[in-house]
């Protein structure tokens, strides 16, 4: 009797939301990685719906967007968050996509294969983990880092790193355990988890309100850090793009940075660029990658002249991602500064090969 009657109240829950209340169905696609980053599953296909708006996001073995690595002769790891990911947008519309296309075009002869290693909500420090624990095993000749608004505060926020000292050469992995990401983890590996996300209404009501509650407990937390609190955060971020380029030097591989460009629109909410940690890394950005010498460039005054300074006409309705022309606009302008740098690392391997 408490059986039947707790699966028929359910079932008119269940009927009751799709009628008052439609969701949208959206499963999940990530998991954590050795180094308790958040990457996306591997081998997995996941279904994400806003509105009209359906996507089916494919992942390969490697935690990668899109379907197995071909056997392009040049492999280019693309690594960012959301954006470089392509949230919303169908796989070939990605401006990583794109960019293999473009490559297809300017190198003909030359094999080269874009990978998509973009994962939604990374932050420089999740992309360092991701570079360490998978690049081995994908052998890029070129890893491109899409820089944008919010993955100094990200890589703060998770605390997968910290610096000791004043060194930027003082980076170094401390994680902290976590009773809510674990129990969150558990629930992500469940396909029954998986199939209800896709399909129920009431799962999808209550894990809103459960992101939500979330999102204001963060909120609430979160810490106003001093001038001199960002700016001890921001060389450790500074620390962490030279791990990265120790790692392209002792792997043969070419470290490059480029910005999404949407850093450059004043009144873009998306990443509170406004200030903290966030806005003190991109204006010392340009000096630092300079002294470093990791090539760097800066997408954004390019993409604010395309638009005339309207963000509304590159972003999805209702949403602050990049849409089809957004990727379309980071691609091409993106791609006249890396088929330069490419050009670069075709001459060093032929190089390297003679010796």
């Amino acid at each position: 009797m408490v059986f039947f009657s707790t699966v028929g109240t359910l079932a008119l829950c269940e009927v009751l939301v799709r009628i008052i209340a439609p969701q949208d169905y959206t499963g999940t696609w990530y998991e954590n990685s050795p180094h308790g980053a958040n990457i996306n599953k591997a081998n997995w296909v996941s279904r994400h719906q806003v509105g009209q708006r359906v996507i089916q996001y494919r992942l390969n073995d490697l935690h990668l967007r899109g379907g197995p690595i071909g056997n392009g002769a040049h492999r280019v790891l693309c690594l960012g968050d959301s954006f470089t990911f392509g949230y919303l947008v169908a796989e070939p519309d990605t401006f990583v996509n794109r960019l293999g296309e473009l490559a297809k075009q300017d190198f003909p002869g030359t094999t080269f294969e874009f990978l998509n290693g973009g994962v939604s909500g990374a932050g420089t420090g999740d992309m360092v983990l991701f570079t360490e624990d998978f690049a081995p095993r994908i052998r890029p000749e070129a890893i491109v880092i899409f820089l944008n608004n919010d993955d100094v505060e990200r890589t703060v926020g998770t605390k997968l790193f910290q610096l000791e000292g004043d060194a930027v050469s003082q980076v170094v992995w401390a994680p902290k355990p976590s009773f809510v990401k674990d129990l969150r983890e558990r629930l992500r590996r469940r396909a029954v988890y998986q199939w209800l996300l896709e399909h129920s209404a009431l799962v999808e009501v209550v894990r809103t309100a459960v992101d939500r509650k979330m999102a204001e407990a963060g909120r609430t937390r979160a810490v106003q850090h001093t001038p001199a609190e960002d700016q001890a955060n921001v060389r450790m971020v500074e620390g962490l793009f030279l791990r990265l380029q120790h790692w392209c030097d002792q792997n043969h591989c070419r470290l490059l940075v480029v910005t999404t460009g949407y850093n450059n629109f004043p009144d873009y909410p998306f990443g509170w660029n406004d200030g903290n940690a966030n806005g003190m890394f991109f204006k010392e950005a340009a000096g630092f990658f300079e002294r470093s010498q990791i090539p760097f460039h800066d997408l954004g005054p390019e993409l604010s002249a395309a638009v005339h300074g309207d963000f509304n006409l590159v972003v999805i309705p209702n949403d602050l991602h990049p849409n089809e022309r957004g990727n379309e606009l980071i691609a091409g302008l993106a791609w006249p500064w890396l088929r330069s740098q490419l050009q670069t690392v075709l001459k060093t391997n032929a190089a390297i090969a003679v010796q």
